[in-house]
């Protein structure tokens, strides 16, 4: 019984001791990473654009050429978070039917990129209602104004950037 008990504390330290050094590991690949333009939770390739950036390219006049991301401003944004108790599910989705509903009125599908940032389902959905005139882009952003009212835990954004990246 003793000798058991030996073994098993020999691999369980074994085992602790390989998952601290794959903790110092990972840690010690992202220490190099001071490019400031880099995204630490994007999920995609180096190079492969997010949503909410374009890419410029611009002549330094020297025959180099330069390419700067610039943000995309979008007209409407809603971001649903959570305070320790996730996201209201149902809100989320009664808003995504409700998105759906207005542009068929109109005969229109209304584009929106949504963004997963949380990690207890933290939401954000970003509007650049380039299929409306600014009349309609008004009336749109008033009616999901009135309809996200009984909504829980969300905040919206008129022309600005997208707020949150893609977590990994």
């Amino acid at each position: 019984m003793k000798r058991t008990l030996i073994i098993a504390f020999v691999i369980l330290s074994f085992a602790a001791c390989k998952r601290q050094q794959m903790a110092r590991t990972a840690n010690a690949r992202s220490l190099g990473n001071t490019d400031p333009l880099s995204r630490p939770y994007s999920t995609l390739p180096a190079g492969v654009q997010l949503p909410g950036d374009e890419a410029v390219a611009g002549d330094q006049g020297n025959g180099a050429v330069s390419i700067e991301m610039q943000e995309v401003t979008y007209r409407y944004l809603v971001s649903f978070y959570s305070e320790a108790s996730g996201i209201d599910y149902q809100g989320l989705t009664t808003f995504e039917t409700w998105v759906v509903d207005y542009g068929k009125n109109l005969q229109l599908t209304i584009a929106y990129d949504k963004i997963p940032w949380g990690r207890e389902g933290e939401t954000e959905v970003c509007f650049k209602l380039s299929e409306l005139n600014e009349k309609q882009q008004a009336e749109f952003v008033a009616a999901a104004n009135e309809k996200l009212k009984s909504v829980q835990r969300v905040h919206t954004y008129e022309n600005q950037p997208c707020k949150h990246q893609k977590r990994p």
